[in-house]
């Protein structure tokens, strides 16, 4: 019976083995096919392993049949890929074309900061949708972490551009949001009895059902008492209950001190503000080390978002505003999916679909390639990425950077991606 197994490319070596065992033990009478692309191997921290999958090609000697042809993007997307991906080392040689139309030459677009980033994203909608060949629902905007999609987000509802953020969901639902948050509304509000059910167990304290209702009831039956009063209040049975409720208690005790400090020394100071609640709740609680033990998902999408909700902190130098601003006025979205929109998504989460008109975001060293793939000797892998999202566009490729941007509420100068330079410049047009 033949065997035919699709995307190899994003095999580990442990799929590798399972493949080879379900060829059969004698591989002189395998019945194999294996379909997949070298330069579109993007998950590595999924366990994939593009160069286990090359030298299972070469020791079993299998025959390759390299199909080039491009069915779906411009001969200028098509070739301007190409001229990025082969600068990789690791990958098949094959010549790629297409009988596909010229097509438009990419514009790469470079402006003064993140937010007039977002505000262009708007504008290349608003003009490619304006000669009514194109509709929403035909553009995608992609781009590195999710983190990126909180201000194009933004700035697409104020300027009522239906969108839809397919990868990791609206920014403000997100659960690494949503616990920090938690934190800041009980300092506003120690009667915030959603917040404190949100976040008494973030991270693990051992308080079970039982010893949550204790206190949720105490609160009830005693009016206004905040919850900090509750949890001194409440007996608990269980030693490690009681351990991990006092602990509770002193993290929120010091954070509401911080906030006051923040509150009281924001105006005198540039560099106080809210970030700096947001900051030391990871620190007393250690988040990043609750993220990466309880939380299955990549560690990167979590630290994108927390660098994001630090840049939005650091805008605010009171924690009522803060909260006031952006916990109480939450973006709400329309969900009516007959709706054309604009997809919103990440560079991993567009591979195997296709749009007429594609906005990759933020083509600036450290972002595309990131920081973390370039320390751990990821490049290829990263410019793998890039040309996936290259080749998600049919028609219209924009590519958009910021020449300044935020990291962790401070502002950085940030240079351009070295994907950018790799593109032939008959391919590319500079704004």
């Amino acid at each position: 019976m033949a065997k035919c197994l699709d995307e190899i490319q994003d095999s580990s070596n442990r799929d590798l083995i399972l493949i080879s065992l379900l060829a059969g033990p004698d591989p002189d009478k395998w019945n194999l096919c294996v379909v997949g692309d070298s330069d579109q191997s993007i998950y590595s921290f999924r366990g994939a392993n593009v160069s286990e999958v090359l030298l299972f090609v070469k020791k079993y000697d299998l025959v390759q049949l390299n199909m080039g042809q491009n069915y779906r993007s411009t001969k200028t997307i098509v070739e301007a890929a190409n001229s990025v991906v082969i600068n990789n080392k690791v990958r098949v040689e094959k010549e790629v074309f297409t009988e596909n139309e010229e097509g438009s030459t990419i514009k790469m677009i470079t402006v003064a900061d993140e937010k007039s980033e977002a505000k262009k994203i708007v504008n290349i909608v608003r003009t490619v949708t304006s000669q009514g060949t194109v509709n929403y629902g035909d553009i995608a905007v992609l781009y590195r972490y999710r983190g990126q999609s909180r201000l194009i987000e933004t700035e697409m509802m104020k300027q009522n551009i239906p969108c839809k953020v397919v990868s990791g969901g609206s920014f403000f639902s997100r659960r690494i949001v949503k616990d920090l948050l938690a934190y800041v509304r009980l300092v506003v509000n120690p009667c915030d009895r959603e917040a404190f059910n949100r976040i008494v167990n973030v991270p693990h304290r051992h308080v079970g059902e039982a010893s949550l209702k204790a206190v949720l009831t105490y609160i009830e039956e005693h009016d206004n008492v905040s919850v900090f009063d509750a949890c001194r209040n409440v007996s608990f049975r269980q030693r490690e209950t009681k351990r991990g409720i006092d602990n509770f208690v002193a993290v929120m005790q010091a954070l509401c001190e911080i906030a006051h400090y923040i509150d009281e020394n924001a105006d005198n100071e540039d560099d106080i503000n809210v970030a700096m609640l947001i900051r030391e709740t990871c620190n007393l609680i250690d988040y990043r080390t609750y993220i990466k033990e309880y939380i299955s998902d990549d560690v990167e999408d979590y630290e994108s978002d927390l660098n994001e909700l630090l840049n939005i902190a650091s805008e605010y130098k009171s924690v009522n505003d803060f909260v006031t601003a952006v916990v109480e006025n939450d973006i709400k979205q329309d969900d009516n999916d007959d709706v054309p929109r604009v997809k919103l998504m990440t560079l991993h989460g567009s591979k195997g679909l296709e749009w007429p008109v594609v906005i990759i975001a933020g083509n600036n060293e450290g972002t595309i390639p990131s920081y973390r793939s370039l320390n751990e000797g990821n490049l290829e892998e990263e410019r793998r990425l890039f040309f996936v999202g290259m080749t998600r566009a049919k028609k219209l490729l924009f590519l958009t950077r910021a020449k300044e941007i935020m990291y962790r509420g401070k502002h950085i100068v940030s240079s351009e991606s070295r994907f950018i330079k790799e593109i032939k410049p008959e391919y590319l047009k500079r704004f």
